[in-house]
C-alpha cells in the first residue's frame, strides 16, 4: 500500500499527543512539570513559580482534554470537505458496499447437508458435521 510512515502530518502528531497525556494519566503532566522548570533553570537560573507551573499543567489538560478535541475534530472536519475526499469518501463507501453485497450473496448461497440438514458452503465436497458425502 506504499504508506509512509515516517512523515506524519501536523494534525496526526498532535492527535497521538493528546492520546498519549490522556492515558499516561498524571506522569505527562509531572514530566512537562519536570521538563519546563530544568529549561526555566538553565535559562533563567531559577524555576518557575507555582502559578506559571499551575498554568502549564492546566494548558496540558486543556490540550488533551475536550476542548483539544472538538480543535482537532475542526481540523479534521475541514480536511474531509477538501477537494480530494469529495470523491475519495464516497469512492471508498461505494467499494465497501459492494463488497458488503458479495459477502452477503456467498453467506446466502450455502447448500444444506441432505442428511443432517445443516448449512455448508457452497464448494464443500462432503458435510462437515456428519461426514456425508455431497
Amino acid at each position: 500500500m506504499d504508506l509512509k510512515t515516517t512523515n506524519f502530518t501536523k494534525k496526526a502528531v498532535i492527535g497521538a499527543m493528546q492520546i498519549a497525556i490522556k492515558n499516561s494519566g498524571f506522569f505527562a503532566y509531572k514530566m512537562s512539570v519536570i521538563v519546563a522548570n530544568s529549561v526555566a533553570k538553565n535559562i533563567i537560573g531559577r524555576g518557575l513559580s507555582f502559578a506559571a507551573n499551575q498554568t502549564l499543567t492546566k494548558s496540558i489538560y486543556i490540550f488533551a482534554g475536550p476542548i483539544g478535541w472538538i480543535i482537532s475534530s475542526g481540523w479534521f472536519l475541514i480536511d474531509i470537505a477538501g477537494p480530494a475526499y469529495r470523491i475519495t469518501i464516497p469512492a471508498t463507501i461505494y467499494i465497501a458496499s459492494l463488497r458488503q453485497a458479495k459477502l452477503k450473496k456467498t453467506f446466502f448461497e450455502k447448500k444444506v447437508c441432505p442428511n443432517c440438514q445443516k448449512s455448508i458452503p457452497p464448494d464443500a465436497n462432503f458435510c462437515f458435521y456428519c461426514g456425508e458425502k455431497l
